[in-house]
Formats: structure tokens, C-alpha cells, sequence
């Protein structure tokens, strides 16, 4: 298990408990987080992956590329997505404060 995803998790999980109330930590953590995200977009469709990672390309992956990678899994740059593009939150390597340009 990736301990550095979870210790950012269970950040996010505290700041934002209503909204990660659902999680299910023993279940697919990258398919839950794209959901979440996918319901914040209010997109009557449903979750299509296709239309997601294209989303994902385009919303975030194409911009800042050299301070995105600093993740050393999907787990961990999908919740940093979630977190940047509801919230307005990055990761600190403690806490998700509120991003600051």
C-alpha cells in the first residue's frame, strides 16, 4: 500500500469529510477519486473513461508538467487533481493548502 498516498488521503479526508464520506479505502482508489471528480462536473452522461482521462489531459497534465510529476503514483496525482481542481488545494508534503500563484 502507498503510504504517502494514504497520509495525503486521510489529509483530504479531514478537510473534506462530507465529500470523502463514501470512500472506500479497500476498493479501487483511482476509479472512486474519478468519480468524485466526474460528479463535481455534474456531467449527466456518467462517467465514461475515455471522456475522463481526456479531461485529465487537458484540464491539468498539459500545464505546469515539471511540478505535476513530482507523484509517484496514479493514486496520488488523481487525488492531486481532485484536490487542485475542487478545492484549489496542492499538496504541501504535509497538508493541502490553498494554492497560491
Amino acid at each position: 500500500m502507498d503510504k504517502q498516498f494514504l497520509r495525503m488521503f486521510n489529509v483530504a479526508r479531514y478537510q473534506h469529510w462530507v465529500e470523502f464520506a463514501k470512500f472506500d479505502i479497500t476498493k479501487d482508489r483511482q476509479d472512486q477519486l474519478q468519480d468524485i471528480w466526474w460528479e463535481w462536473r455534474n456531467d449527466p452522461e456518467g462517467a465514461k473513461p475515455s471522456a475522463i482521462c481526456q479531461s485529465f489531459f487537458h484540464d491539468w497534465m498539459s500545464v505546469d508538467v515539471q511540478t505535476k510529476f513530482r507523484y509517484t503514483s496514479m493514486e496520488q496525482l488523481w487525488l492531486a487533481f481532485v484536490m487542485e481542481k475542487i478545492y484549489g488545494k496542492v499538496w504541501s508534503g504535509t497538508d493541502w493548502i490553498k494554492e497560491t500563484k
